[in-house]
C-alpha cells in the first residue's frame, strides 16, 4: 500500500486533508531527525501513516512525560531535542502554535508549524482582534431575529475548569492513582483508544477500545469509564452567560437544537445540562449517537435537513465546527470565544508558556474559568484584562500564591514534632484562617496548630535590647518623620510641647549625631520603657509558647522578627517564608533555619518583587502592634489607609478562599501527600498581573496603600 492509500484509509476526512498537508510540507525533510511537539490523536495518525519520515522522538508540556513512550516514540526533554532531532514540528491546532513556540524559542535548533511555516513570536497583545467589539446585547438582540436557535455545548452553554480538554485525561490518571492505586498511562492510552474507535465512536465503543489496548479486566475497566465521567461532571460549570441567553430564547418561544461533536452519552450530558440550570424542551444531539459530526459537516447537512428552511442562528466556540461548517450548509453563525481562546488573544496570553504540569494547567483552567465565565469579559477592553472586583482579584492573583505557599508549608511542618506555627502580625491575620482550611481539608497525621501571633519588628527589636550596642542598633533604623513622631513610634515615648526639638526632621541614617543629641535628655524614660516593653512581651510569648515546639510563619526577606524574638527568648527557632536570605552574611539566619517556598525559581520570586502589593492586602484591621502591658493587652499605631479600606482586604481574601476551596475540589482528594504541588506558574501568575499586564477599577487601584509607620510617618499610594 502506497502512502495515498494509507492515507486514503484515515477515517476522518480532516485528518486526510492535515496528512497531505504535512507531507507536502515537510516532504523535503522526510529524512531529517524529526521531533512531534503533541502527543494528540493527530500525531498518532502521522506516525503510523506517513512512515516514510524519519520520526525519533515527541515532545509535551508535561515533564513528567518525559521518557515516556507514546506511539512507540520516546517523549524527549527540550535538550534532548536539540541534541538529538534536526528540526522539531508543532502538530497541534494553530491556536496552541504561539503558546508552545514561546516555551522553546530558545533552543538552538529549527522549528516549524505543522503547516511547513518556520515557527516566529508575533507581535502582542491582539489588541485589533474583531472578537472584542462583540457584546452580549448585540447578541441577544440578533438572536431576537431567527426562529430556530443552536447551541454548542462545551466551550459554549458549559466550560471545563481544566485549560485544554485533555487535561481532564490527566486529571483521570492522577485520580486513578490516589483513589484506586492504579499506576497506569491512561492519557496516553485513552488517546490511542479514541484513535482506534474513531471520531464518532460512543463511550462505551472507546472503552471496548481502551480494554484491548491496556489488557485491563472489564471490571476494572468499567470503574475507570465511571471515574472519567465523575471527573467530568466536576469539572464542568455553566457559562452563565450564555446560559441565559438560552433561557432567553426558550422563553421567546425559539425552537432549539443543542449540538455537540462528543463521545459522552446523551443522557449523561442532559444531566450535567440540567445540574448547572440548562433545562426546557430543545433537540440534544451528540455526534457520537447521531454518527454525524459538526466537524466534516455532516451533521450540519442533517441539521439543515431538520429546521426545513427555518430562519437558523447557531451560536458555539469552533472556528470550523461552528462557524465554517454550518456557513457551508447554509446556517448564520455567531462565534463566541472559549475561555481558552480568550486567555490567548488576551494581555495574560503568556500564561500559557507557563503551564508545564497538570497542577499549572488546573490552576490556570479555575483563573480563566473565573475571568471570561462571560465570552464578552473583554468587551472595550481590547483585550486588555481589567479586574473591577476584589473578589476576581483575590481569586486569580493571589489565590494561587496563598494556596502553593499554605499546602508547602504543611508539608514541610507536618508530622515533625511541631506543636504550633507562629504567623506573623499582621502579614499573618488572614494566613491562619487559610492555613486552618486546609488543615480541615487535608489528612496529613500531626498538623501543627497555626496561631495568630502578635508582633513587629518595632516590639520585637526593642524587646530584645539588652546592653546600649543592642539600643544604637534599634534607634538607627531609618526613620523620615519629626522627632516627636520618631520617639512615639520607635520607643512609644511623648515627647513634650516644650522639647524644642519636638518638630524637627530626624533622619537617623544621614545625621544620627544630630538625633542622638535629641535623645540625650530621655535616656532614663527610655530605659525604663524598654524595661517595661521587654517584660511584659516576655510575659506574653512566654505564657503562649512555654513547653511548646514552634516555628514561625513569615513573608520576607531577612527574617528580622525572627532574629529579634529569637533573642528575647533565647532559643533557636526555624521559619518559614515566602521568600528569605538563608546566607552566612544574614545574622538573622544564625539564630535558626529560614526555609522558603518561592527559592530558586528560574525568574527570581515574582511574589517578592511585587510585595507591596502583598503586603497592603495581607494586613490586619488594626495598625502596627507597639507594644504589650502587664496583662498582655496590645497596644496599636493608629490604623492606616489599608485599614479604612479593611472591607476591601476581606473581599480579596474572600476570593483566596474560593480559589483554595475550588482547588481542592477540583483534585478531590483528602490526603496532603496526594496534593499536586508546583511553584513557578503560580509565581509568575501574581507578578504579571501585577506587572502590567492588567488593569484596576478606580475602587481597587485607590485601596491599596504603602505603610511602614517604623520608618516612615508618611502613607503613599501603590497604584497610584
Amino acid at each position: 500500500m502506497n502512502i495515498d492509500e494509507r492515507i486514503d484509509q484515515v477515517k476522518d476526512i480532516y485528518f486526510q486533508k492535515l496528512l497531505r498537508q504535512f507531507r507536502t510540507a515537510f516532504l523535503e525533510h522526510r529524512n531529517s531527525r524529526i521531533v512531534l511537539y503533541s502527543l494528540g490523536a493527530f500525531s498518532a495518525t502521522v506516525v503510523e501513516v506517513l512512515r516514510d519520515f524519519h520520526f525519533v522522538g515527541l515532545m509535551d508540556r508535561d515533564p513528567e512525560n518525559v521518557g515516556k513512550k507514546f506511539f512507540g516514540l520516546p517523549v524527549l526533554s527540550p535538550e534532548q531535542a536539540e541534541q538529538q532531532a534536526d528540526l522539531i514540528v508543532i502538530n497541534t491546532e494553530e491556536s496552541y502554535w504561539q503558546t508552545i513556540y514561546r516555551r522553546i524559542a530558545r533552543l538552538n535548533i529549527p522549528v516549524y508549524y505543522r503547516n511547513g511555516t518556520r515557527a516566529h513570536l508575533e507581535q502582542r497583545p491582539n489588541t485589533d482582534c474583531a472578537y472584542w467589539s462583540r457584546s452580549g446585547e448585540e447578541l441577544a438582540e440578533l438572536i431576537d431575529q431567527y426562529e430556530v436557535i443552536s447551541f454548542d455545548i462545551f466551550d459554549t452553554l458549559l466550560m471545563r475548569r481544566v485549560l485544554e480538554p485533555q487535561d481532564v485525561f490527566r486529571l483521570v490518571e492522577y485520580t486513578l492513582r490516589i483513589d484506586f492505586g492504579l499506576e497506569l498511562p491512561f492519557t496516553k492510552l485513552r488517546l490511542q483508544a479514541l484513535h482506534e474507535a474513531g471520531q464518532t465512536a460512543e463511550l462505551d465503543d472507546i472503552y471496548l477500545a481502551f480494554r484491548r489496548i491496556s489488557g485491563l479486566g472489564a471490571a476494572q475497566v468499567e470503574r475507570i469509564k465511571l471515574k472519567e465521567l465523575e471527573i467530568e461532571r466536576r469539572v464542568l460549570i455553566p457559562r452563565r452567560p450564555v446560559a441565559a441567553l438560552f433561557r432567553r430564547a426558550a422563553a421567546a418561544g425559539k425552537e432549539i437544537f443543542v449540538l455537540s461533536d462528543m463521545y459522552l452519552p446523551g443522557g449523561f450530558v442532559r444531566e450535567v445540562l440540567a445540574e448547572c440550570g440548562i433545562t426546557g424542551d430543545y433537540t440534544l444531539w451528540i455526534s457520537a449517537e447521531q454518527k454525524a459530526e459538526k466537524r466534516d459537516g455532516s451533521m450540519w447537512a442533517a441539521y439543515a435537513k431538520a429546521i426545513r428552511g427555518k430562519k437558523a442562528l447557531h451560536i458555539g466556540d469552533d472556528p470550523v465546527c461552528d462557524e465554517e461548517k454550518p456557513r457551508a450548509a447554509g446556517i448564520d453563525t455567531y462565534r463566541i470565544f472559549s475561555a481558552a481562546a480568550m486567555l490567548k488573544h488576551s494581555s495574560l496570553q503568556d500564561l500559557f508558556a507557563h503551564v508545564l504540569t497538570l497542577n499549572d494547567a488546573l490552576i490556570a483552567g479555575l483563573i480563566a474559568a473565573r475571568m471570561f465565565e462571560d465570552p464578552f469579559a473583554l468587551h472595550g477592553s481590547k483585550g486588555r484584562v481589567c479586574f473591577h472586583r476584589f473578589e476576581d482579584l483575590g481569586y486569580s492573583a493571589y489565590g494561587c500564591v496563598l494556596y502553593t505557599f499554605l499546602v508547602w508549608l504543611l508539608g514541610q511542618t507536618c508530622g515533625k514534632g511541631i506543636d504550633l506555627l507562629l504567623f506573623f502580625a499582621r502579614d499573618g491575620y488572614f494566613m491562619t484562617g487559610l492555613y486552618e482550611l486546609l488543615v480541615k481539608r487535608l489528612s496529613c497525621g500531626q498538623a501543627p496548630d497555626g496561631i495568630y501571633f502578635m508582633i513587629s519588628r518595632r516590639l520585637a527589636a526593642v524587646a530584645a535590647i539588652e546592653n546600649e550596642e543592642d539600643f544604637l542598633e534599634v534607634a538607627r533604623l531609618p526613620y523620615n518623620g519629626t522627632f516627636a513622631q520618631y520617639m512615639h513610634v520607635r520607643f512609644g515615648i511623648e515627647a513634650p510641647a516644650s522639647d524644642q526639638n519636638r518638630e524637627r526632621v530626624v533622619n537617623p541614617g544621614s545625621d544620627f549625631e544630630a538625633l542622638w543629641s535629641c535623645l540625650t535628655p530621655y535616656m532614663d524614660r527610655l530605659r525604663a520603657q524598654i524595661r517595661m516593653e521587654r517584660t511584659n512581651y516576655r510575659a506574653y510569648c512566654r505564657r503562649m509558647l512555654d513547653g511548646k515546639k514552634f516555628a514561625i510563619v513569615d513573608t520576607w526577606y531577612n527574617g528580622s522578627c525572627q532574629y529579634y524574638l529569637s533573642k528575647l527568648l533565647d532559643r533557636p527557632m526555624t521559619g518559614y517564608y515566602f521568600l528569605a536570605d538563608p546566607s552566612q552574611e544574614n545574622r538573622n539566619a544564625s539564630r535558626g533555619g529560614m526555609v522558603s517556598c518561592f527559592a530558586d525559581l528560574p525568574g527570581g520570586c515574582g511574589v517578592n518583587r511585587r510585595s507591596l502589593q502583598f503586603e497592603s492586602v495581607y494586613t490586619a484591621p488594626h495598625g502596627m502592634v507597639k507594644s504589650c502591658d502587664e496583662n498582655g493587652a496590645f497596644s496599636f499605631e493608629a490604623p492606616g489607609g489599608n485599614q479604612a479600606r479593611f472591607t476591601d482586604k476581606e473581599r480579596i481574601n474572600n476570593g483566596v478562599r474560593m480559589f483554595m476551596e475550588d482547588m481542592l475540589s477540583l483534585l478531590g482528594c483528602e490526603r496532603l501527600e496526594d496534593v499536586l504541588l508546583s511553584r513557578a506558574c503560580s509565581d509568575w501568575i501574581y507578578e504579571s498581573i501585577f506587572s502590567g499586564s492588567c488593569d484596576f477599577s478606580e475602587e481597587i487601584r485607590s485601596s491599596y496603600v504603602n505603610e511602614n509607620v517604623l520608618t516612615n510617618a508618611d502613607e503613599f499610594p501603590i497604584m497610584d
